[in-house]
């Protein structure tokens, strides 16, 4: 017997029937609705297939970076402080973070993802935004580039006459999944997708 696409071994046991939807941080907090097999969804696995994995999933600390200067004309630069300049430079010297300050063995990953400033293309604004995250497998590794990140912005903003602070978004701990349970997923999963999925 099957009902809705699930064998009927699997009704005659409804202690192990079940949805299973695990919402990452990958997806921003709350998921925003996005549901295996919406349009949205983009980890690479369908509706109907189960991903398994040993290796921990990571650690995010998302981040707003705000910057401050003096804004004007476009044509007359050199009298503002132009947090456009400043951002560049921000994003382009965290880099050396990863490469620099973690060793070998302490993956990491610092992304900029959004980069907000300005009104017009002839004004230079008084303010500017950065949004990003950062990942690590542990929390002391997450941490170290958290505040490698704000040490990093003040002394670039400072160097070049603004200002600049870091404010945390979501923060969530790395995730490993416990071996015997990892087993037990994956004989269910057998049981109630088949070993293809």
């Amino acid at each position: 017997m099957t009902r809705f696409g699930m064998p009927g071994s699997v009704l005659s046991r409804p202690t192990i029937l079940g949805l299973l939807l695990f919402c990452t941080a990958n997806l921003g907090g709350g998921c925003e609705g996005r549901i295996p097999g919406s349009p949205t969804w983009d980890a690479g696995i369908e509706a109907g297939q189960i991903e398994l994995s040993l290796t921990p999933n990571a650690a995010v600390n998302g981040f707003v970076l705000d910057i401050a200067g003096q804004g004007g004309h476009g044509a007359c630069p050199h009298r503002c402080v132009d947090p456009v300049a400043i951002g560049a430079e921000i994003i382009t010297t965290a880099q050396t973070i990863l490469g620099r300050e973690l060793g070998p063995d302490k993956p990491g990953v610092l992304s900029f993802c959004t980069f907000h400033a300005g009104p017009k293309s002839n004004i230079i604004p008084d303010t500017a935004r950065l949004q990003g995250t950062i990942r690590a497998l542990d929390k002391g590794t997450l941490r170290q580039i958290r505040r490698a990140l704000a040490r990093v912005a003040r002394g670039v903003a400072k160097s070049m006459r603004g200002s600049a602070e870091v404010t945390d978004l979501e923060i969530y701990p790395p995730v490993k999944n416990d071996p015997a349970m990892l087993d037990l997923v994956q004989r269910v999963g057998v049981e109630l997708l088949g070993r293809r999925n």
